[in-house]
């Protein structure tokens, strides 16, 4: 551990304290704003159990959410939303009527 000190800085200590007394929602503020500070970019994308995706993003990745969450992300829900419609409005074309 060259250049790296041991003991958790004050930031380190303040996040892991806020985790230990239950306050989550300040625990995630203060890692979103380590991570900032320190040019992290974690995926924003929620787990099925409610806890936050802490995978770190690669420099030259696109968007905020990883592969596994990327499916949470707005603009993708969009996408598929209007391809869906597109989808059911063609197959819907395609029938024929029935006789009388």
């Amino acid at each position: 551990m060259r250049g790296r000190s041991p003991l958790p800085t004050p930031e380190i200590e303040a996040i892991i304290d806020a985790w230990i007394s239950g306050a989550y929602q300040r625990a995630i503020a203060l890692t979103n704003l380590w991570q900032y500070r320190h040019e992290k970019r974690v995926c924003k994308g929620i787990n099925p159990d409610g806890s936050p995706c802490t995978h770190v993003l690669a420099r030259q990745a696109k968007g905020d959410y990883c592969t596994r969450h990327r499916h949470q992300n707005p603009k993708v829900k969009e996408v598929v939303r209007k391809a869906k419609a597109k989808k059911k409005s063609s197959r819907s074309s395609l029938r024929s009527p029935k006789p009388a």
